[in-house]
């Protein structure tokens, strides 16, 4: 199916203007494309008492101007306005249905048992796709046509849709995936073939069900591709499933890692940082239930990380600090940050107390990053005096990729960042429209 315009939808909410309200990707982006390099892309969305945003996520698939268009939305029964909403648009779906479902991971499956596509991707419902995203997930593979999967970068956006952040990935480094995933899910793209090879999603899992089937690509050798476009809005509030179940969360990480590690004729490079993942993954499940005040089963999963890794301070320092500076949050008070790093230098186990030298860097980092994400001109002119003898202390905070974007943001300013990278993404674009300008993504 082609994608409908804008006139031919239902008229969007009143106060609702922008993408996807009452704008639609360019026809011309599509204009005279041929079947190869516009294959059919099938897209589902798992919904469940969405509906405030719900909305917003169906149109921004329709109004993407693809020539090739199946989407299908598997609802769970929702007892909000969702089965209203999804009634306004199913003239333009593929398939759709509102009944009882064992949660996200099985209306996934659901819905990809029904679509016919040579590219999929799953879009949640409270996300939004921008424009060309569709588009784009094409071009990439047919320019690239060892890539399995394409992961693009992301836009974080909260409840009222005002972006707030930037998720840029880095190009893939499976090494890297083992300590942490960096892959945007709503920004993914994967060939059909290669679900066909590897099987559905875990059907088991409900919280890193995205992560196990990234790991389990690699792991059958399936190339990994990162797209340098802006591709979708995720949706960030409190309330997450990760935070409301951490133990269930870290649970699945564990179990994720184990099923790749087990996986035979692993390179012994990747082989020999197995104990590690192991103790970053339960170091992150740790950082996480302090902020929540769990003091006993942080403790607990400190405990767990030195047991599989007692050296893990040695090989994984910078690791460790980026981790211990996430959690503190140098976006909130400062004084609420502290307070959290105090709590977890004063509550170490025994066998963790390695830790204790990490400190001071780590409280430096927050005062710097949160000076620097302020909006007063004092905060972040001291913020910058503070930076030079930090790095000079410290030289491994520039190493990694995340982090030489947090101390551009220092050095000019965090919105003037979002800017730049806001204006790198409309250059692509504006270079993508015109087919004869047009260079490989890599």
């Amino acid at each position: 199916m082609r994608c409908p315009t804008l006139n031919e939808l239902p008229p969007p909410p009143p106060g609702k203007v922008g993408w996807p309200w009452t704008e639609e990707t360019p026809r011309e982006a599509t204009a005279g494309a041929d079947s190869s390099s516009s294959p059919r892309i099938s897209i589902v969305t798992p919904s469940f008492n969405q509906g405030p945003f719900l909305e917003e996520t169906i149109r921004s698939v329709l109004l993407q101007g693809y020539p090739d268009l199946e989407y299908i939305i598997i609802d769970g029964g929702s007892s909000d306005d969702s089965v209203e909403i999804i009634r306004k648009y199913e003239k333009w779906l593929a398939y759709w249905v509102s009944e009882k479902d064992s949660g996200q991971t099985h209306a996934i499956n659901k819905g990809s048992a029904r679509s016919a596509g040579e590219i999929c991707a799953y879009l949640n419902s409270d996300d939004v796709f921008l424009p060309n995203a569709l588009r784009n997930a094409a071009w990439f593979f047919d320019k690239h046509r060892e890539a399995a999967v394409a992961y693009g970068d992301c836009q974080i956006i909260d409840e009222s849709s005002r972006v707030n952040d930037l998720w840029v990935a880095p190009e893939f480094d499976l090494l890297e995936l083992l300590f942490r995933c960096y892959i945007a899910q709503p920004s993914t793209f994967w060939r059909e073939s290669v679900t066909s090879d590897v099987g559905a999603f875990n059907a088991e899992m409900h919280y890193a069900f995205d992560y196990e089937m990234w790991l389990r690509m690699a792991a059958a050798r399936h190339k990994l591709s990162h797209m340098p476009v802006l591709l979708a809005q995720h949706r960030k509030a409190e309330g997450t499933k990760t935070v409301s179940r951490p133990e269930a969360f870290a649970a699945e990480i564990i179990s994720a890692l184990q099923k790749f590690f087990s996986s035979p004729d692993l390179p012994p490079a990747l082989k020999s940082v197995e104990p590690d993942a192991y103790a970053i993954a339960f170091l992150n499940h740790a950082l996480l239930n302090f902020r929540l005040e769990r003091i006993a089963e942080a403790r607990g999963a400190l405990q767990s990380a030195f047991q599989h890794s007692p050296n893990l301070l040695v090989r994984q320092r910078e690791r460790i600090i980026r981790a211990l500076v996430d959690n503190a949050d140098p976006s909130s008070q400062i004084d609420h940050a502290r307070a959290y790093l105090e709590c977890v230098f004063t509550q170490l186990p025994e066998n963790a107390r390695s830790l204790l030298p990490l400190r001071s860097g780590a409280q430096r980092r927050v005062e710097i990053l949160n000076a620097g994400r302020s909006q007063d001109r004092q905060a972040l002119r001291r913020a910058r005096r503070l930076l030079l003898p930090a790095l000079i202390n410290d030289s491994s905070w520039m190493r990694n990729h995340s982090a030489r974007r947090e101390l551009l943001g220092v050095l000019i300013g965090d919105a003037a960042v979002r800017r730049l990278a806001g204006f790198q993404h409309v250059l692509r674009t504006a270079r993508g429209a015109f087919s004869s300008t047009r260079k490989d993504y890599a």
